[in-house]
Order: structure tokens, then C-alpha cells, then sequence
């Protein structure tokens, strides 16, 4: 994600994308900084990363937004989705347009809560995480990309709706 975020930065001109870059290095600086049991110094740059976040959220978000737009304008919805769709907003635009919107949160958030799930399996068999703490973790993810899907995504994708064929 992070280096997408520089090429992104470069390419399109925006410096938001740096910012999104280095949220990223610091949230994996904090996950680092847990696994050699410097929970203070982790505990301290995760706050750090979430007033820097919470601050500069709107422009996060209005950048975010933009992307969907584009990707919504951009996306050929007549060509068969492919494994490479799933890297860009166009899987989520295919699939609204093959199934309709709820259908799509739906497969979205499985998605995201089958990789979560897989990702706190790993973490759980390294003893990172308890599997209290797994199950936790995957049902708040899974919780987390219903609602980020239905407040962020819906509304671009409803606005921007073509008509279906």
C-alpha cells in the first residue's frame, strides 16, 4: 500500500499520498515495536498516528472519495472481472453492477473478514495474538468494513451510478 501511495503521490501530484504513506510505516513501526515488547514506545506512536490521522482525516477522505469517483467514471462495467480488478475500485464497482449494492457489501466484507481471519490465524499460531484476541480482532474488522463500505463507498457509488443494462 505504501509504495502504491508514493506512485500515486508522484504521478497524480498530491501530496495526501505521502501522508497515507507514512501512516503506514508508522502503524507497522507500532506493530514492530509490540513484537520486540516495547509496549510503551508502541503504545506512544500509536497515539501519535491516530491524532495525525484524526487531523488530517477530511483531506484523507475527500482524496479517498476522489479516487472512487474516478474509478467509477473509469471502470468499463461490461468486461468480465478479473483477479487484477481486485487491486483497484473497479471490483467493487463490477460486482455492485453484477449484484447490486447489498449484495456487494456483503462480499466485500467476507472478503475482508476472510483475510483479517487468516491473517490473526498466522498471528495466532506465532503466539502474537491470543485466540480471544483473534476472534476479536476479525469480528471488529468484519464490523469495521460493513460500515466503512456502507458509509464511504454507498455514497459514491450512488451518486455516480450509471444506469444498468
Amino acid at each position: 500500500m505504501g509504495m502504491l501511495a508514493v506512485r500515486k503521490a508522484r504521478r497524480k501530484k498530491k501530496h495526501a499520498y505521502y501522508i497515507i504513506t507514512g501512516v503506514a510505516f508508522l502503524m507497522f513501526l507500532v506493530i514492530g515495536l509490540a513484537l520486540l515488547n516495547q509496549a510503551l514506545l508502541a503504545f506512544i506512536v500509536l497515539i501519535v498516528v491516530g491524532v495525525f490521522s484524526a487531523v488530517m482525516l477530511p483531506k484523507m477522505l475527500g482524496l479517498y472519495m476522489q479516487e472512487i469517483v474516478e474509478a467509477v467514471q473509469e471502470t468499463d462495467v461490461s468486461a468480465p472481472l478479473r483477479i487484477r480488478d481486485f487491486l483497484s475500485w473497479a471490483n467493487v464497482i463490477k460486482l455492485e453492477r453484477m449484484y447490486g449494492f447489498n449484495k456487494t457489501m456483503l462480499i466485500y466484507s467476507l472478503l475482508t473478514t476472510g483475510g483479517l481471519a487468516a491473517i490473526m490465524l498466522v498471528f495466532n499460531i506465532l503466539g502474537i495474538v491470543t485466540p480471544v484476541m483473534a476472534v476479536g480482532y476479525t469480528i471488529l474488522g468484519g464490523i469495521g468494513s460493513i460500515i466503512h463500505f456502507h458509509y464511504q463507498i454507498r455514497k459514491v457509488v450512488k451518486q455516480n451510478t450509471l444506469p444498468k443494462d
